[in-house]
């Protein structure tokens, strides 16, 4: 296996050994896609995994230039999706207002816990795979700026082993193929992992299976952030709700529900918006700092009487 040869020199000289004279082409292509694959790890060792996405985007879903302006149109989409459709409004506060009066002042113990529903609008639109086009030749051009076989030329041409022609059609759908899997497991150890679990395919059979898994990841990658980023926007509004508030017992009611042990992510949102100076002036922002650090709140300024929150 490939995966624990850690010279191809080695596997070089067990084919001359063997006294093998021609290399079919299923062999030679496992051996060039390895030679490109050692090449990108010795390359991008260490480097972000931003930057090898970045990589593996453009060769599968690169556009012409010609298209950039439809890009801009998606982009402008994809922020037009991004708000919060449920509107808040007196009547949902005076939800979280009466819990706050029912628990604080008539020790209800069991009074009923305010909801509300936040409706987020946000997608990301999915990609489909590009044909080969002029944008992700270019990409394979510069991904392999620089690579060179002068130290096994020799043995490569006593092989008969030529290298991908890029400017053969096929040659070149089969090359990006071999770029995106070589990109996806670049690193030793998950190659090793890949040989292991058969998830490493044959280009010469499977070179549009090796586009389609890799983009199932990059569409698995968009859901998880779609997901993740309306958990965002939810924990900022409702935060945004207790903070802008200029009532303070909607105040106490909202901290009660969504941060009574004054922790947690909506919490660390509102102190985060309480202490912005950059945003407009927050209403009764003194008694909202002192609820939070205290943990206490004095129902008038002069009154002795006190509340735990």
């Amino acid at each position: 296996s490939k995966a624990h040869i850690q010279n191809l020199m080695t596997l070089f000289g067990y084919i001359h050994a063997l006294g093998i004279e021609t290399i079919d082409e299923s062999l030679r292509y496992a051996i060039v896609e390895e030679l490109y694959r050692r090449r990108f790890s010795y390359i991008y060792h260490g480097t972000s995994e931003s930057v090898i996405s970045e990589h593996m985007q453009t060769l599968l879903y690169g556009k012409n230039d010609d298209d950039n302006d439809e890009n801009n149109e998606t982009k402008t989409e994809v922020d037009e999706l991004c708000y919060v459709k449920s509107k808040n409004d007196k009547t949902n506060d005076g939800h979280f207002a009466q819990h706050a009066r029912a628990v604080l002042k008539k020790n209800e113990i069991n009074h009923k816990i305010p909801t509300e529903k936040i409706d987020i609008q946000y997608e990301i639109p999915e990609r489909h795979i590009n044909s080969m086009n002029n944008k992700i030749r270019s990409k394979m051009i510069e991904l392999l700026s620089g690579f060179s076989t002068k130290p096994v030329k020799h043995v490569l041409g006593r092989l008969g082993i030529r290298m991908m022609d890029i400017s053969n059609e096929h040659e070149c759908i089969l090359l990006r193929s071999m770029m995106v899997q070589c990109l996806r497991f670049y690193s030793n150890e998950s190659i090793n992992g890949a040989v292991l679990n058969k998830t490493f395919f044959n280009v010469q059979t499977d070179y549009e299976r090796v586009l389609t898994v890799a983009h199932e990841e990059f569409d698995t990658n968009r859901q998880n952030l779609i997901t993740n980023r309306i958990e965002q926007i939810r924990v900022l509004e409702l935060a945004r709700r207790a903070v802008l508030t200029n009532d303070i017992g909607v105040y106490l009611g909202r901290m009660m529900v969504y941060a009574p042990t004054r922790g947690g992510k909506i919490f660390d949102t509102m102190l985060s918006l309480l202490l912005d100076r950059s945003q407009k002036q927050v209403p009764l922002l003194a008694e909202k700092i002192s609820i939070i650090f205290t943990g206490r709140y004095k129902e008038h300024r002069d009154a002795e009487k006190e509340f735990d929150v």
